[in-house]
C-alpha cells in the first residue's frame, strides 16, 4: 500500500475486528462503530483513505446500504472474503454478487494457510464447494483427518461425550455445533460436557459454571477490551461465605 493512505479496517463482529488488530498491528472497529464515529463527525473519509471490510460474506443489503450512504464517493473499499463462508443473517448476498462479477477488480487466492493439507480439511472442503460428497473415513480415535459418525439425534449428545473423551490425550478439544436447541442442539451438548467436566472440578452452583471450563464472552465491552466472541477459561472458582449463607 502507498504510505500516502490511511487504511480504515472493520469487520462485521467485535471478536472479528480484534482479530484483524492482532494480525495487522493496526486499529480495526467493527462497522457499526466505523459508521458512527463518522455520523458523530469523529472520523472523515476522503480520496487518500482505503476502507477494508474484512468478511464480507456476511455484509447483507440493509448494511451495504448504510456503509454506502456514509462513504464519500472516491474513497477506496477492498472487500475481503469468501462466497463460500457464513451468509449473512439479512437479506442479500451482496459480496456472493460482486465476486461473481467481472466488472469488478478481485483477486483471489487459492493456497490454504488455515490448515495444513495433512489435515485433511482442504481437501473435503474442496469437494463440498464443487457441490460433491466427500468421501469420509471412519472415526478411529485421536488420528490425523476427517471422519464421519452417523448418529440418530437422540443419540447425537451421548455420541459426543465418546468422542471427546476419546480425543482427550490431544488436549484441548472444541465441539461446534449448527443450532442451539432439540436433542443435536448446543444447549443439550453443553449441559452434557458440563456435567462431565464438574463432576471432577469445583463448581459454582446455579450457574452452570466449572473450573477448566471455556467461556465466551457474548456482548462488547469496550472498556474491558472484550468483545462478543472473546474466548476465556474459568482457572478458579472461590465460594465465599457471608453472613446468611454462601454468595
Amino acid at each position: 500500500l502507498a504510505d500516502s493512505l490511511r487504511v480504515i479496517q472493520m469487520a462485521l463482529a467485535g471478536r472479528a475486528a480484534q482479530r484483524i488488530r492482532e494480525a495487522t498491528g493496526r486499529d480495526a472497529f467493527t462497522i457499526t462503530g466505523v459508521l458512527n464515529r463518522i455520523k458523530q463527525g469523529r472520523l472523515v473519509l476522503g480520496i487518500d483513505d482505503l476502507v477494508v471490510i474484512d468478511e464480507s460474506s456476511m455484509l447483507d443489503v440493509i448494511l451495504v446500504y448504510r456503509l454506502m450512504r456514509a462513504l464519500p464517493e472516491h474513497v477506496r473499499l477492498l472487500l475481503v472474503g469468501d462466497p463460500f463462508q457464513l451468509p449473512p443473517i439479512g437479506p442479500g448476498l451482496i459480496f456472493h454478487v460482486v465476486a461473481s462479477s467481472r466488472r469488478v477488480p478481485q483477486q483471489e487466492l487459492t493456497q490454504v494457510h488455515r490448515q495444513s493439507a495433512g489435515s485433511g480439511i482442504p481437501a473435503i472442503a474442496n469437494e463440498i464447494r464443487r457441490g460433491r460428497a466427500p468421501a469420509f473415513v471412519s472415526f478411529d480415535g485421536p488420528t490425523p483427518g476427517v471422519a464421519l459418525i452417523e448418529a440418530a439425534s437422540r443419540h447425537i449428545s451421548r455420541t459426543v461425550i465418546d468422542v471427546v473423551r476419546s480425543l482427550a490425550v490431544c488436549g484441548e478439544v472444541q465441539v461446534l455445533g449448527v443450532t442451539k436447541r432439540g436433542d443435536a442442539g448446543t444447549e443439550t451438548i453443553n449441559s452434557a460436557i458440563h456435567r462431565l467436566v464438574a463432576a471432577d472440578s469445583p463448581s459454582l452452583p446455579g450457574w452452570g459454571f466449572a473450573e477448566t471450563e471455556p467461556v465466551i464472552h457474548l456482548v462488547n465491552d469496550y472498556d474491558r477490551d472484550l468483545f462478543n466472541g472473546s474466548l476465556g477459561r474459568i482457572r478458579r472458582i472461590l465460594l465465599m461465605l457471608a453472613e446468611g449463607g454462601p454468595s
